[in-house]
């Protein structure tokens, strides 16, 4: 699921699915496939640690997810 853009850099989620934990991933476009560069991974086992994820990435890169439902 797509989260947030900004420019080239797109943040992800991928909640639990066959066994794995809840993750978010930044990602940069590559102009030379349709493949995404990932950037950062973080894991967001609940809401606590997906709220941690969205306010690192919204002070370090500058994404708004404020309008963002889940």
């Amino acid at each position: 699921m797509r989260l947030a853009e900004k420019g080239d850099l797109v943040v992800l989620y991928q909640p639990h699915h066959n066994g794995t934990y809840p993750h978010v991933k930044l990602c940069r476009r590559n102009n030379h496939s349709c493949i995404l560069d990932n950037l950062e991974s973080y894991y967001a086992a609940d809401e606590y640690g997906l709220s941690e994820v969205l306010a690192i990435l919204a002070y370090q890169y500058g994404f708004d997810f404020t309008k963002i439902k889940i």
